[in-house]
């Protein structure tokens, strides 16, 4: 596994190692506070506005945990607006944030292996995110 390096004025910390169990532990608890939280006493609209914000700040040269951070956002959101369209019976889009939620996946991760690509990726998953805001009932 690949570490994390950061170097802060000449005063070079040791690599974060990461490892997939960690990753998956970190997923798993994430996704429980996800489904065991109740949705009418939160801001509904931090469903959509926090993964548009996390992959607008994600357009920055950021350490590479954020972009881990940025993926659980993403991909622990996108499972939550596939459940909720999944009960409005919107099964097309259900497909849509699946393929979200496994291209964001923090603990098998997908490697796109340029910004660039990640970036027209995020403009994508915003626009889903922005669309989907109404039907999944989660714009006040």
């Amino acid at each position: 596994m690949s570490g994390v390096n950061f170097q802060f004025r000449n005063v070079r910390v040791p690599p974060i190692k990461e490892t997939k169990l960690g990753r998956a532990a970190l997923f798993l608890i994430a996704w429980i506070v996800v489904m065991i939280m109740d949705i009418n006493k939160l801001d509904k609209r931090l469903i959509w506005i926090a993964p548009i914000a996390v992959m607008a700040i994600g357009i920055l040269p950021m350490p590479y945990s954020y972009y881990t951070l940025s993926r659980l956002v993403v991909c622990g959101c996108a499972l939550f607006l596939m459940h909720r369209l999944y009960l409005n019976q919107d099964k097309w889009f259900c497909f849509v944030f699946g393929f979200i939620a496994v291209l964001y996946n923090p603990v098998f991760q997908i490697q796109l292996n340029a910004k660039e690509l990640w970036m027209i990726a995020n403009a994508f998953t915003a626009i889903v995110f922005l669309l989907k805001r109404n039907s999944a009932g989660l714009d006040d």
